[in-house]
C-alpha cells in the first residue's frame, strides 16, 4: 500500500512539473512575441515626441534595437511574475532569501572564494609573463575599486536573484535539481552574448521589425576563437552557482561568489596593462578579460569539483542525521 501511494505521489509530481515547464515555455516565448510586437509603435511613438518636441530632442536619436530588447525584457519580467504565480513561488524564502543568522558571514565568504579564483589567475598570468611586467597603477584607481566593488555587490544580487531565486527555481520544480541546473546554467552563458544588432539600421519600426529583429539576436557578438572557452566557463560559472545554491538551501554564500568573480575581472582591466603579443593566447585569452581563455574555464571546473564534493557531503550528512 506505501510503494503504491508513493508511486502515485510520484506520478503526480512529474505530470505537474511537466505542466510547470510547459507554462514556462508558453509564457516565455509569448512574452518575447508580445515584447517584440510592441517594440515598433513604442519606439515610433518615442522617435516622434523626440521630433516634435525640442524638451525630448535626445528621443532622435534612439536605437531599434535598444528599445526592443528593453521591451522584449519589461514583458518578460511580467512574465516571470506569473510564472511565480502558478508555480507558487511568491515569498522571498521560495526565492532564496530564508531567515538565516549567518547570511553576511556567507556571503563574505562567498565573496573571498570568488576573488580568490580569479586572482590565481590573474597572478599566474602575470608571472608567466603573458601581462605587462608591472600592475599598471591608474589614476583614481582607489575610487574605481570602490564603484567596482558596489557594481558587482548589486550585479550578484539581481543576478542571483533572477537567475538563481528564480530561472534556476522554476526549472528545478519542473524538470528536477540537475537538468534544471544544465538548462538554466545553459541559459546563463547564452544571456550574455544575447545582443541583438540588425545589419542595417531602423529609421521606421514596421509591425513586424522587432519579430525580424529576433534572427539577429546575437549579432553583436564578436565571433573571436575566444567565444567558445568564454561560453564554457559561463555555463560551468552558472552550474557552480546552482550547485551551491542547492546545498545551502540560500542565495547568500552564492551572491557574494558572484560579486567576487566581477570585482575582481573588473579590477584586473583596470591594473594589468596590454597583453604582450599573443602569449598563450588561447590560455589566459587575448585581453585583460580572464574569462576568454582556458585557465579560468580550469580554475572554474575545480571550484565546480569542490562546489559537488561539499554538495555530496552535505546531503551525506543530512540523510544520516
Amino acid at each position: 500500500m506505501d510503494s503504491d501511494m508513493t508511486l502515485a505521489m510520484e506520478k503526480t509530481s512529474k505530470a505537474g512539473g511537466k505542466r510547470l515547464l510547459g507554462w514556462i515555455l508558453l509564457i516565455t516565448m509569448g512574452s518575447i512575441v508580445a515584447g517584440s510586437l510592441l517594440a515598433p509603435f513604442l519606439f515610433n511613438g518615442l522617435v516622434k515626441l523626440g521630433q516634435t518636441d525640442p524638451r525630448f530632442a535626445g528621443l532622435r536619436d534612439l536605437e531599434f534595437d535598444s528599445v526592443t530588447s528593453r521591451c522584449v525584457l519589461v514583458v518578460l519580467l511580467i512574465g516571470v511574475a506569473a510564472m511565480l504565480k502558478i508555480s507558487g513561488m511568491m515569498s522571498r524564502e521560495e526565492l532564496g532569501f530564508k531567515n538565516d543568522p549567518r547570511a553576511l558571514k556567507r556571503i563574505l565568504w562567498g565573496f573571498l572564494i570568488g576573488c580568490l579564483t580569479l586572482v590565481c589567475v590573474y597572478a599566474a598570468g602575470w608571472m608567466a609573463g603573458v601581462y605587462s611586467g608591472r600592475i599598471v597603477w591608474k589614476f583614481n584607481a582607489i575610487t574605481r575599486l570602490f564603484h567596482y566593488l558596489v557594481g558587482a555587490l548589486v550585479v550578484g544580487l539581481i543576478e542571483e536573484t533572477v537567475c538563481r531565486g528564480v530561472i534556476f527555481g522554476l526549472f528545478k520544480r519542473s524538470v528536477g535539481l540537475w537538468m534544471g541546473a544544465v538548462l538554466s546554467s545553459l541559459l546563463f552563458a547564452l544571456v550574455h552574448f544575447a545582443r541583438p544588432a540588425a545589419p542595417v539600421g531602423t529609421v521606421y519600426g514596421h509591425w513586424n521589425s522587432g519579430l525580424g529583429l529576433m534572427g539577429h539576436l546575437f549579432g553583436g557578438v564578436g565571433w573571436t576563437p575566444h567565444f567558445f572557452p568564454m561560453v564554457l566557463t559561463l555555463f560551468v560559472m552558472g552550474m557552480i552557482l546552482c550547485v551551491f545554491y542547492d546545498r545551502y538551501g540560500n542565495l547568500y554564500f552564492i551572491i557574494g561568489l558572484h560579486a567576487g568573480w566581477v570585482w575582481v575581472m573588473r579590477s584586473g582591466v583596470l591594473f594589468f596593462d596590454n597583453r604582450k603579443g599573443a602569449a598563450l593566447r588561447y590560455l589566459f585569452g587575448s585581453c585583460e578579460e580572464v574569462v576568454k581563455g582556458y585557465v579560468v574555464l580550469s580554475a572554474s571546473l575545480l571550484l565546480l569539483a569542490v562546489a559537488l564534493y561539499s554538495w555530496s557531503r552535505a546531503k551525506r550528512i543530512g540523510a544520516s542525521a
